[in-house]
């Protein structure tokens, strides 16, 4: 009962501890095993808990706030080490209670690195897990891909736990922004759709906890300079770009040209999903990087799954359907945003992926070598490489007119949020469901 109000506790004394995790089972199972066996002296044999813990892309300052809460209940002890640390104290001590030591961010583990610094640290690091076999000491480390890691640390007795942690959901990144800067100073508009607010910090950036934390400051001296409560949706936009005119748009033909293409994507995704699959969020808003944005969370979730032969197709098909939309709808002469050509070798090297993986297994596409906007990817060999460009064209050809007809067959549809993208430069699920049952009734 004890250990169960204890986990409780760390929820309830920070109730967003765990809304910035992607694998929140595994960071809560790994709370949940040290409270139950921190008392034990054989937590090694009893529990998973590892003798080396790696988190996988993270945030570092919300591991640091996770270990100090529970240093802060008395759960464990935390040492924070650097590597040279670990030199001057070849075999930690070991203290009654459980410790923890967090070594920081682990560039040394990668093991395309073999500088003489990052071998000897390795090696440390391998005496270090000698000495602490048997003991209540486990090492964590911060780094960005556990499959880097060599394998004579990534296995048992060694780093033999990983926990991955990722972008977190738009609501939290909303929730979060509203704790720190406090509701009273956050537009009740957007307090009311979180969505669209999340949307708006992720769409610049404002998803790693620290920089988020600094735009606050910049935020509240805002408030403060300009005397006013709140700032409204285009007015937190204009701070986000850092400018008070907020956009790096030269007229509104190209802002209208910008939201075409972001309506064309959106509109292939929608309907090659069969309406099944809605983005998180279509933008037109200029974040330093893009012109405007469509994120489809679906493409991102099947990186880790084996993608089947339709998956990747109607990938293709809505990186393409920038291109297309600025096709039919501006014309020829005006085609060639820098995002309409980003998207094509994106969508090239698909293509080009489906062709090596063997997605074709015994037959060629049909018809002829297709269209020029395929961008060539480099192979193995030279005839390999001809072998493969052939094909790829020929799938960047049907797709990309499967595309098109898709548009054509929805021009009113694509109309719509072209418009609506005009008036919100933000549009969320929210507001593309709206729209999508607006564009129905307009049928009927």
């Amino acid at each position: 009962m004890a250990n169960a109000i204890e986990l409780k506790l760390i929820e309830n004394n920070y109730n967003s501890l765990f809304s910035y995790i992607y694998d929140q089972d595994a960071i809560k199972n790994w709370i949940e095993e040290i409270i139950f066996f921190k008392d034990s002296r054989d937590y090694k044999r009893e529990s998973l808990l590892g003798h080396g813990v790696i988190f996988e892309n993270c945030d570092v300052l919300r591991i640091k706030e996770t270990l100090k809460l529970m240093q802060d209940m008395n759960i464990v002890d935390v040492d924070y080490l650097k590597e040279s640390d670990l030199k001057k104290n070849k075999s930690p001590s070991e203290d009654e209670k459980l410790k923890i030591i967090f070594l920081g961010e682990g560039d040394w583990l990668d093991k395309e690195k073999d500088s003489e610094e990052a071998l000897e640290i390795r090696n440390i690091i391998e005496e270090c897990f000698d000495s602490i076999q048997g003991k209540n000491i486990i090492l964590c480390v911060h780094y960005e891909d556990y499959m880097k890691v060599p394998t004579s640390l990534r296995c048992v007795g060694r780093f033999d736990r990983f926990i991955r942690w990722t972008r977190p959901k738009m609501v939290n990144v909303a929730t979060e922004f509203i704790r720190l800067v406090g509701t009273e100073g956050v537009d009740k508009e957007l307090q009311g759709d979180k969505k669209r607010l999340g949307a708006i910090l992720l769409d610049h950036g404002r998803d790693d906890l620290r920089i988020l934390r600094l735009f606050v400051v910049n935020y509240k001296r805002k408030l403060f300079l300009s005397g006013k409560r709140s700032l409204n949706c285009g007015e937190l936009i204009h701070l986000l770009q850092g400018s008070l005119d907020g956009g790096g748009y030269g007229d509104k033909t190209s802002l209208e040209s910008i939201a075409i293409h972001e309506a064309g994507h959106a509109v292939v995704g929608l309907v090659s999903s069969e309406f099944k699959i809605i983005p998180e969020f279509v933008s037109i808003v200029e974040n330093g990087e893009y012109l405007g944005l469509v994120r489809d969370n679906s493409f991102f979730e099947q990186v880790t799954l084996v993608k089947r032969f339709k998956d990747v197709e109607r990938e293709i098909k809505t990186y393409l359907g920038g291109r297309a939309a600025e096709e039919l709808f501006l014309g020829n002469e005006n085609v060639g945003l820098e995002s309409a050509r980003s998207d094509i070798r994106y969508a090239s090297f698909c293509a080009t992926k489906m062709v090596k993986n063997g997605f074709l297994k015994d037959y060629y596409e049909s018809g002829t070598k297709g269209r020029d906007i395929y961008q060539p990817i480099e192979c193995d060999s030279s005839i390999e490489s001809e072998r493969i460009d052939v094909e790829a064209r020929k799938i960047l050809d049907r797709l990309y007119e499967e595309a098109k007809a898709i548009l054509i067959k929805n021009k009113t549809l694509v109309k719509l949020v072209q418009e609506r993208l005009l008036k919100d430069k933000i549009l969320t699920e929210k507001n593309l469901q709206e729209i999508l049952k607006k564009n129905l009734q307009t049928k009927k």
